[in-house]
């Protein structure tokens, strides 16, 4: 079993998305550092404190002795992510204003949801903060704007039932001669799995779903969704 130290690394990579490169640069550390911890599980008591400043959490978790609760990990992980979206969200706060005042407040977000500088016009380098999934959802979320997921944001039980419903795409559009997006869009789709679809009528708050398409395929859509 992983120790302590090399658990609280994998937390952080499954919380932010890092790759060990874009964790290494958020540390302003070395990535000869953080392959060092992953490989022989021993954490230098100034990285341990980095790791601790930045995800704002007590250094002591570092000498857990997780063997002994699962209540030390879930604690452990609801630290770290929570001190890691806080500081996502101070991260936007601070840009938000000390940005030149002359830019109008929605070409910023926007800008920043792309991942543009809204001052220079210039793209954020790839392992810029701004560029992570996770920032890019906190940001949507300030703006308003409904957060986008793809396939592979979906967990294992969405993602089986965003393919049995593509089977059911392609029955009705093979039977019916149609284009599979005339019936609904993949990204149509994957609204539908990540919202709370309680009863019938809510697939028409679906962005796309039409209420042509909600009378052609609503009903047995919204059957198959509340059998599986």
């Amino acid at each position: 079993m992983d120790n302590i130290n090399i658990l609280i690394i994998k937390m952080i990579f499954s919380i932010t998305g890092f790759t060990e490169q874009q964790l290494a640069e958020y540390l302003g550390v070395s990535i000869y550092s953080i392959n060092s911890v992953l490989s022989t599980g021993k954490m230098p008591v100034g990285l341990a404190k980095r790791f601790a400043d930045r995800f704002h959490f007590p250094i002591s978790y570092f000498t857990q002795d997780i063997n002994n609760t699962l209540d030390i990990y879930t604690d452990i992980y609801d630290t770290i992510k929570n001190g890691y979206y806080n500081n996502c969200n101070k991260k936007i706060d601070y840009i938000m204003n000390n940005i030149k005042i002359n830019v109008d407040a929605n070409d910023i977000i926007n800008a920043l949801i792309k991942g543009i500088d809204p001052y220079t016009k210039e793209e954020f380098d790839e392992n810029h903060i701004l560029k992570n999934p996770e920032v890019n959802k906190v940001l949507r979320m300030l703006a308003g704007k409904e957060i986008e997921f793809s396939n592979e944001d979906l967990d294992k039980d969405q993602l089986e039932l965003y393919n049995a419903l593509k089977v059911w795409r392609s029955e009705k559009y093979n039977a019916l001669h149609l284009k599979p997006y005339q019936i609904f869009t993949n990204q149509e789709l994957i609204r539908i799995i990540t919202h709370d679809i309680k009863k019938e009528e809510d697939l028409l708050n679906i962005k796309g779903i039409t209420r042509e398409k909600y009378e052609k395929f609503g009903k047995e859509l919204f059957s198959i969704l509340s059998n599986i």
